[in-house]
């Protein structure tokens, strides 16, 4: 029986995230996994999507540079994962709350980062339940 270790990759920009977690052999190390990883990245790279930055330049003459994260076809990342061997983790209930909101423990309320009012399932939750630690009923 072959034993699996679990390896994990969080590729985070300020406004994208994207977590994909992986079975691998148990024989696999972080160089290993780098390796096999940074393949698939480039070999994942958009050029489509970066064609346009070649040319672009700011007001002051500096180039206009894409951030990597958005360069990436995270999906075909997966797929190259999985020709080395790799097993993606699937889970039945992923929970996101945002990493950008802010807590006011003066008002017990949940503020959003661009202050849109727009939260998560389960900041909307720790808002219902702040509410109630106002008025006792918690």
């Amino acid at each position: 029986m072959m034993i699996m270790k679990f390896v994990r990759l969080e590729f985070i920009s300020y406004e994208e995230s994207y977590d994909f977690e992986f079975m691998a052999p148990d024989d696999i190390t972080e160089d290993k996994f780098i390796d096999d990883l940074s393949d698939a990245i480039v070999k994942s790279i958009n050029w489509e999507y970066i064609k346009g930055y070649f040319q672009e330049e700011d007001e002051l003459g500096m180039e206009i540079l894409p951030n990597l994260i958005d360069c990436i076809d995270f999906k075909n990342v997966n797929v190259e994962m999985e020709k080395k061997g790799y097993k993606p983790i699937k889970y039945d209930i992923i929970v996101y709350a945002g990493a950008w909101s802010y807590f006011n423990p003066k008002k017990l309320s949940i503020i959003d980062f661009h202050e849109t009012g727009e939260l998560t399932k389960l900041e909307k939750a720790i808002q219902e339940k702040l509410k109630r630690l106002k008025t006792d009923i918690y």
